[in-house]
């Protein structure tokens, strides 16, 4: 056979040791224990339809860890992908962030609006159209639990 070009290739060196199972469809289980694999160099899965990786219905025992330093999700992620959030921490952020935000609409409500005058004279209505945003500022607040995935964790970088 040729050498590989890819990992995706069918080859291998002239003498190198080699297996190949070629099949309908193959199945591998373990009635017990675990199945196990290891690649030194690396380890492709391909395929022209999906691929599922099923672990059960158990909450306590359906879990998938991926352990490696970095996870590209898509083909052209290492070049065109953006980096993911974390969760609790993007929700502390914008916790403060909103904070902020509602002292300082409460500053102008307060002391700053009612210093302000209309030219035509009276009292401005700053505090009256600036409690909007103090309620608009409370729905950001409660939704923020919602932005967080349920299904999918990451180990904050250290």
């Amino acid at each position: 056979m040729k050498e590989p070009i890819g990992a995706n290739v069918y080859g291998s060196k002239e003498g190198q040791d080699q297996v190949i199972l070629d099949s309908g469809r193959l199945l591998f289980h373990a009635k017990s224990d675990y199945i196990m694999s290891y690649s030194d160099k690396g380890f492709s899965f391909s395929t022209n339809g999906g691929f599922h990786i099923n672990g059960g219905d158990k909450d306590e025992t359906s879990i998938t860890h991926i352990n490696t330093k970095k996870i590209y999700l898509g083909l052209d992620a290492e070049s065109k992908g953006e980096p993911v959030l974390m969760g609790d921490l993007t929700e502390q952020w914008l916790q403060d962030l909103i904070s902020s935000l509602e002292g300082i609409l409460d500053t102008w409500i307060t002391q700053i609006g009612p210093l302000m005058w209309p030219p035509a004279g009276g009292a401005a209505q700053v505090p009256a159209a600036m409690s909007n945003y103090v309620m608009e500022m409370e729905n950001l607040r409660k939704g923020l639990e919602s932005i967080k995935s349920k299904s999918v964790f990451l180990i904050k970088e250290k």
